[in-house]
């Protein structure tokens, strides 16, 4: 990044997997904008297919609106 380069909006994206009893449960949760709490979100899900294209989606979304702005 060049010097002074300061990013208009910071994403994260944490994928937790965990084994229990009753399965698989792999928990994705979402912000396209850390300084805003209020935009967390959190899918809880079974499927590692599902999980990845979840974590694909913000990917392209942030990324797009970023463009956008």
């Amino acid at each position: 990044m060049p010097v002074g380069y300061e990013p208009l909006r910071t994403g994260v994206c944490v994928v937790t997997i965990s084994i229990e009893a009753s399965g698989v449960h792999i928990t994705v949760r979402e912000n396209a904008d850390v300084e805003r709490i209020s935009v967390d979100r959190k899918r809880v899900m079974d499927d590692v297919n599902a999980a990845v294209q979840a974590v694909r989606d913000f990917l392209i979304s942030f990324i797009e609106a970023s463009r956008a702005d």
